[in-house]
């Protein structure tokens, strides 16, 4: 397990943070019980079934390595930002498929959903593979706009920044193939951890 410094206080990449028997099996049981061909190019993974929340994984095959995974992303964010009283606000599996990007935005909120997104503090992707194209994470530099950092995903690495305005970020078209993340938001607020259903 290694941790890089891209930016003090903002942007940090972990290396090796979990079993990547751990992944594969995700990806495994991804491949044959959720994945699906909808793919609209205008709309994200997240509304057209390519995307499974935390309490979806409870009771399925994939429960004890997604926990794994989630527990360890949230010690490596606590560790990165000297903040033991973070916690998880949502966690999510999401599949991207070929022509899918996302342009540079911000996910603490904006005008029209700030009361549903102002408690992320930070987000999280994990890689769970890297078979594919593109699909690169590019971070913005908040005066400039340049690319702090353009990321290309390896399998479990994790890339760790600012959910706020001074790491606008998105993600670059995928080229060929099917890219896997596991992507969690974390806050502060413990009024705002994320809710388990068992």
């Amino acid at each position: 397990m290694k941790e890089t410094v891209i930016k003090k206080d903002y942007i940090y990449l972990w290396e090796d943070l979990v079993d990547s028997a751990d992944l594969t099996k995700i990806l495994d049981w991804w491949k044959e019980n959720k994945e699906n061909d909808l793919n609209d190019f205008d709309t994200l993974p997240w509304f057209e079934d390519s995307a499974l929340y935390y309490n979806e994984c409870i009771g399925t095959p994939i429960e004890k390595e997604v926990t794994k995974i989630r527990d360890k992303m949230l010690d490596a964010a606590r560790k990165s930002y000297n903040k033991p009283e973070i916690v998880p606000n949502t966690t999510t599996l999401v599949q991207w498929k070929e022509g899918k990007y996302m342009t540079a935005h911000k996910d603490n909120g904006y005008e029209n959903d700030k009361d549903d997104l102002f408690m992320r503090e930070f987000t999280a992707v994990m890689y769970i593979n890297d078979d594919y194209e593109g699909g690169e994470t590019f971070v913005l530099d908040e005066e400039t706009g340049d690319e702090v950092i353009s990321y290309e995903p390896k399998k479990n690495t994790m890339l760790i920044f600012r959910s706020d305005e001074s790491c606008e970020h998105g993600v670059k078209e995928i080229t060929a193939g099917r890219r896997l993340t596991m992507s969690m938001w974390f806050t502060t607020l413990d009024e705002h951890e994320e809710p388990l259903n068992y």
